[in-house]
């Protein structure tokens, strides 16, 4: 995927997975771990951003949402 490419070359992104519920193929999930708090803010600025979330817009079934998580292990200094 092109879009994951740019997000590696930007550094901004330690991870980057699309997975979905068992039993539930058509409901997908975009799980982003980012380097720093920062980082997904400079993400939405970005221009591929935009036109991702432009294009997707209309194959969205019911409004984007997120969950903030914490990491426990590795800490902080463990994800490179």
């Amino acid at each position: 995927m092109v879009a994951m490419r740019v997000l590696q070359q930007m550094r901004m992104h330690q991870i980057l997975e699309a997975i979905y519920y068992t039993g539930i193929s058509v409901k997908p999930v975009l799980v982003e771990v980012y380097r720093t708090a920062e980082d997904p803010g400079k993400h939405k600025e970005t221009a591929h951003y935009a036109k991702w979330r432009d294009t997707v817009a209309e194959m969205m079934t019911e409004p984007r949402s997120s969950l903030k998580y914490a990491n426990i292990f590795p800490d902080d200094e463990g994800w490179g």
